[in-house]
């Protein structure tokens, strides 16, 4: 540790490396890779991380808004282990449930402070390495996809893991656009692949987070005399491209016949969750086993074979935290969210220009984040935790 300390440029390197392994973490059984090697490897380089950032700048995990994190996660740890941890076998395989991604937070919580240049660098390398092996290595490539209304990944790849990827690039790269470290013409460029992601993969979550950030270029533009003409141009252009897409492609599909998902696969509940699809009805099933374990939950993992009439795993972060967790959980988890949210309004208002117009891009990254906990796990992964830790970063530069 001595050692580290003192060479924190180069250990610095190390800890993002954490961050490349979880987001690259569905590749490994893809290449082939020891299980038990990649366990190891997720195991030590999260523990090796978190106590790196703890011994040089403990104020990152003790204060807000990653307070909220570190009492959420130990919380989770301390309470599986006291109450059971469902479905999962031991300890670690626990721990790797949820820990690697609230280190990945920690450890680009502080990066960001430190170089934020190169900590973007490091997750957009590592999300365009798992993407361009994905887009071009997997069955449908460019000839599939839309055309054939088969969804980019395959049998290697889950598509959806493929395309939100892709959608994380497309936040990423903005972010560099609006800090004007590339220009529009190279904005463009680097937007291709991802772009192009995203409608083959049929990610409904993925079109979900594009579209938000791609609001951001509606709400800015205040310094221009025409600002709601400008408004409006990118309203309409936006609108025929959201309305090509629903028309056009296999996503399209996909969103428009969400409800048709409840009758197709014989979870039909003659309820309003039926509009939600799978999705509906896993919040039908369970909000009647939360109402009975709303504080302690029923253990994390445990939805499938607790809950009656449950057909897969939960795909979302709100029953997630509210049914396996319990309510103290969801409190803790989403102090986080409102935290953060509370520095990027505070920081649009009251700092420079510059970081009105980043706290803009991050607030609207920001209800697509709350959008994606509606229909998929978020706290299991740690590109999303990339993502938190960066607004976290840009809503406490008043700090």
């Amino acid at each position: 540790m001595v050692v580290a300390i003192q060479n924190k440029r180069s250990v610095g390197n190390i800890i993002l490396l954490t961050v490349v392994i979880e987001i690259l973490q569905p590749l490994f059984s893809v290449w082939n890779l020891p299980h038990s090697l990649m366990v190891y490897l997720r195991f030590f380089s999260a523990v090796f991380s978190l106590f790196y950032v703890v011994a040089v700048d403990s104020k990152r995990v003790f204060s807000k808004p990653a307070l909220f994190y570190t009492l959420w996660a130990a919380y989770v740890f301390i309470r599986s282990l006291l109450l059971g941890y469902g479905g999962y076998q031991s300890p670690v395989q626990m721990f790797l449930t949820f820990g690697p991604s609230y280190i990945v937070f920690i450890v680009c919580f502080y990066s960001f402070y430190k170089d934020e240049d190169k900590a973007l660098k490091w997750i957009i390398a590592a999300l365009y390495i798992f993407v361009v092996f994905g887009f071009f290595s997997t069955r449908g490539g460019v000839s599939g996809g839309v055309a054939d209304d088969e969804r980019l990944g395959g049998e290697l790849i889950n598509a959806n893991a493929l395309g939100i990827r892709a959608s994380l690039i497309v936040f990423y790269i903005t972010i560099l656009f609006v800090r004007s470290r590339i220009k529009f013409p190279s904005y463009i460029a680097l937007l291709i692949i991802p772009i192009l992601t995203v409608l083959l993969s049929g990610s409904r979550t993925a079109f979900a987070i594009v579209f938000f950030v791609a609001l951001y270029f509606v709400f800015v533009g205040n310094e221009k005399k025409n600002v709601w003409l400008w408004r409006s141009f990118a309203l309409i252009l936006g609108g025929f491209a959201v309305m090509f897409v629903l028309k056009n492609t296999a996503m399209g599909e996909r969103i428009l016949d969400v409800s048709s998902q409840a009758e197709e696969f014989g979870l039909y509940t003659g309820t309003i969750w039926d509009v939600f699809g799978d999705r509906g009805y896993q919040y039908f099933t369970a909000i009647p086993v939360i109402q009975e374990n709303y504080i302690f939950g029923i253990g994390m993992g445990s939805y499938l074979d607790t809950v009656p009439g449950a057909i897969t795993v939960l795909h979302s972060e709100y029953l997630i935290q509210l049914l396996e967790l319990g309510g103290i959980a969801f409190v803790l988890y989403y102090s986080l969210y409102i935290s953060i949210s509370k520095g990027l309004i505070i920081t649009r208002r009251e700092v420079s220009p510059y970081w009105k117009s980043l706290s803009t891009l991050c607030l609207l990254f920001m209800l697509a984040m709350l959008f994606t906990c509606f229909v998929t796990r978020v706290s299991y992964y740690g590109m999303y935790s990339c993502g938190l830790a960066y607004m976290a970063y840009c809503g406490y530069q008043n700090k």
